[in-house]
């Protein structure tokens, strides 16, 4: 069934002739309410433990090499394709890179079947469904007292479900802290 309510907002950022091979990523959105109840787990850890201010979101995609006008068409195709679809949070885990260092391990049953047919359209591979929580260089031992204050600020995130009904496709250059990507489109999934 199509969504009646489909919308796609792309950037009105000026588009250069001949233009160059940029690299992508795909979020899928968090819904505000549970964004709200992230982002203040999130300041929690920061005020701890450092690292940049991050905007809630399950990587779908990353690392898509692509000219703008060809990867917004196939976003926009791919999400076309994609149903909304439920996570629901197993697990609080401390990680082994920079951008998942501590994340909320989403349940890979719920993400495998729409997230896999969404990068089959871009012949892609899945991610690990996961929310970084935090972003940084922490030892392993604060990696696990940061996990232990996840769940004393909110020891209600493992067990947490919201429903994934957008995904954003951002411009990713080498800014750790994320914060100079630029979101090119956002696309609402067949309900």
């Amino acid at each position: 069934m199509e969504n009646s309510e489909t919308t796609t907002t792309i950037s009105s950022a000026p588009k250069p002739v001949g233009q160059k091979v940029h690299r992508y990523a795909v979020w899928a959105v968090i819904p505000d309410h549970v964004s709200n109840r992230i982002k203040k787990v999130m300041e929690g850890l920061r005020d701890e433990f450092g690292g940049p201010e991050i905007l809630p979101h399950i990587p779908v995609l990353g690392s898509i090499h692509s000219k703008e006008d060809d990867v917004v068409r196939t976003f926009k195709e791919a999400c076309g394709q994609t149903g909304c679809y439920t996570c629901t949070v197993v697990d609080v885990l401390p990680g082994r890179f920079y951008y998942q260092n501590v994340y909320l391990f989403i349940h890979p049953d719920q993400v495998s079947s729409p997230t896999g047919n969404f990068n089959y359209c871009f012949d892609r591979l899945v991610n690990m469904p996961h929310l970084s929580l935090l972003y940084g260089d922490l030892t392993e031992e604060e990696k696990e007292k940061a996990k232990e204050k996840v769940m004393a600020l909110d020891d209600g995130m493992v067990g947490l479900t919201f429903t994934i009904t957008r995904f954003a496709l951002y411009r990713c250059n080498k800014d750790r802290t994320q914060q100079s990507w630029e979101k090119i489109a956002e696309h609402s999934l067949q309900r």
